[in-house]
């Protein structure tokens, strides 16, 4: 029971991840490229991240005009999840490990 406990933490903290880098991705491209949705697609849908690295080296071509914003409101929760998911991920391979499955 606490394995699945473990990964449905896991899947929706997956989820969660997905959903906050998405926003920030959406937010972020909209002021520094010209088609936020396209650059929204690849960020989430190439695996392992490497969508997210082709966007902070390639899409975001303009500078923000005006003053910098206090901060990015998508960042704090982002970095949760992320620690959020990490700490689900090493419970679900220590319960996979541990306790043997009948």
């Amino acid at each position: 029971m606490l394995l699945w406990t473990s990964a449905g933490i896991f899947v929706f903290s997956i989820l969660a991840l997905l959903t906050m880098l998405g926003c920030w991705t959406y937010s972020d491209a909209k002021i520094r490229s010209g088609k936020p949705e396209i650059w929204v697609l690849i960020v989430l849908l190439v695996p392992n991240f490497i969508g997210l690295i082709i966007y902070l080296l390639i899409g975001r071509t303009k500078e923000s005009e005006g003053p910098k914003p206090p901060g990015n409101k998508f960042f704090k929760p982002l970095a949760a999840f992320g620690i959020l998911t990490i700490l689900a991920f090493a419970a679900v391979m220590t319960f996979a490990i541990l306790v043997p499955i009948p």
